[in-house]
């Protein structure tokens, strides 16, 4: 069943005259089960990844550079993050499940990495 298929049913049970008050998430989610192929979803930088989490910008840089968090560099330079890796990022982090940590590349190595390996 379509998106539209989908809308039209939740509509179609609803007197004449009523009014539909949605969470923003919701209807995000099912935009977002819409188009599950890879390529589509919201792009987020850094910093509005880490308001999402309650992190600094430099935390989600981490995550991306040891593999934690799936994302890409844009132009090999400012990351970009999908709504739905962050979201699957957050159900692992829920559920327990924590990958152990692996360096993207050596160039990528950040201090904190080091600390951690040195421990």
């Amino acid at each position: 069943m379509g998106l539209v298929d989908r809308l039209k049913a939740i509509i179609d049970v609803m007197p004449d005259g009523a009014s539909v008050s949605l969470p923003v998430t919701w209807l995000r989610d099912l935009l977002d089960a819409e188009g599950d192929s890879p390529g589509t979803g919201r792009l987020l930088t850094l910093e509005e990844a880490g308001d999402v989490v309650g992190r600094s910008p430099s935390t989600v840089r981490t995550w991306l550079n040891t593999s934690r968090l799936d994302g890409f560099k844009l132009n090999g330079r400012a990351w970009r993050i999908r709504e739905s890796a962050l979201r699957s990022f957050i159900e692992r982090q829920e559920s327990g499940e924590h990958e152990p940590p692996t360096i993207r590349s050596p160039r990528s190595v950040e201090l904190g990495d080091w600390r951690n390996h040195v421990r």
